[in-house]
């Protein structure tokens, strides 16, 4: 149940005007709402309702501009009174819901010279249920809230006496607290919470393929208070984009440092490594040391006068089994080592070219991103 403030005469000598009003529900659970008069006096009260059965006004048809409520957790409304009255004037002149299925409130009221209201406040996601009848912005944002404004004026023509709605608000929080009517301007405040993200050494950098480009950055806080992730993607061929650090904590409104970094692969090109004369060019040496060996023992040995048969018998066999020794090991030798030498495939490395890149922070469901260029020589 909400109570009106009450009207007082100058200096407060006299009270003038209170009243009760409201429904079957809470009133003001979200906010204290805003109040403002006209140049006749009437009183103009706005604020979150969770009450389904307000007395709307005016009873007769086309009616307020909405006269049922939104159906979420909580609507705003708009209420007109007039204090000083003879019956059968009633003293409630106008009475409509937002008509806002949402988490929703009314936070502040002004009225300008010719009677129309502007309603600042904010609302949680409305899933289209908040009229942005030539609006600023006509989706909303994300995050917990968006603040909003609305303009009516309350002559009961239905849902034409809603000349202007709009939406505040990015992805983070954003509240409309408060509002005043100037000339021409309308004028609010409230609170945001955001954050992006910015180059503190330019938006482009080159190098020579093999080298690494580095990218310093910052996240700026801007009301945003937490923890940052942050990521790379890059279309570099044989390149790899990070981030250090991954992530960064925001507190207040001081910016906090990272780094963006590419590394290319310079080419590779191709050469033959390793080799020698190969296995049986070696087999075919060891064979031929080794008869050559034989062949002046023998005639060494024949030269002698008294020549000893099985003497010579015993040398050839054991320089038969030496040369079987060396044969199994210039084969493992030939193994080891190779044959004529092997072949390396060349690799391209990474392209010249220019390179976009894209830095992407993540935070509380916002998504902010910035765009670097990366230039291969």
């Amino acid at each position: 149940m909400m109570r009106a403030s009450p009207k007082l005469i100058r200096l407060g000598a006299k009270l003038v005007y209170s009243t009760l009003f409201g429904g079957n529900g809470n009133e003001a659970t979200l906010a204290a709402g805003g109040i403002a008069f006209d140049s006749l006096g009437n009183i103009f009260v706005g604020m979150d309702t969770k009450s389904t059965d307000l007395t709307v006004a005016p009873a007769a048809t086309p009616g307020p501009f909405q006269s049922v409520y939104g159906g979420g957790s909580s609507d705003g409304f708009l209420a007109v009174f007039q204090p000083v009255v003879t019956a059968p004037v009633v003293h409630l002149k106008y009475c409509t819901y937002l008509g806002i299925n949402a988490q929703a409130t009314v936070t502040g009221v002004a009225v300008d010279s010719v009677g129309n209201a502007y309603l600042a406040g904010y609302t949680s996601d409305p899933l289209g249920t908040l009229a942005t009848t030539n609006g600023f912005q006509t989706v909303y944002g994300g995050g917990p809230y968006n603040g909003f404004v609305m303009k009516i004026l309350p002559s009961g023509m239905g849902p034409q006496d809603l000349s202007y709605g709009t939406f505040l608000g990015g992805s983070v929080l954003d509240q409309a607290l408060a509002i005043a009517v100037g000339q021409p301007v309308l004028m609010m405040s409230g609170v945001a919470q955001d954050y992006c993200l910015t180059s503190s050494g330019g938006m482009t950098a080159t190098v020579t393929a093999g080298g690494t480009a580095g990218f310093p950055m910052a996240a700026q806080a801007q009301g945003f208070n937490g923890a940052v992730a942050l990521t790379c993607t890059a279309t570099v061929p044989q390149g790899v984009c990070s981030v250090t650090p991954a992530s960064v904590m925001l507190s207040g409104v001081a910016p906090v440092s990272f780094q963006v970094s590419v590394t290319t692969t310079a080419a590779v090109t191709g050469a033959a490594l390793g080799g020698g004369p190969g296995a049986a060019g070696l087999v075919r040496f060891v064979v031929g040391a080794l008869g050559v060996l034989i062949l002046c023992g023998l005639m060494g040995r024949a030269s002698e006068s008294e020549l000893d048969v099985q003497h010579v018998r015993g040398q050839v066999f054991r320089l038969a089994q030496a040369g079987v020794v060396l044969v199994m090991l210039s084969v493992g030798l030939a193994a080891c080592f190779g044959g004529p030498g092997a072949a390396v495939q060349p690799l391209p490395g990474t392209p010249a070219g220019t390179y976009p890149l894209t830095v992407t922070g993540t935070a509380a469901g916002a998504t902010r991103t910035v765009g670097l260029t990366l230039t291969v020589q």
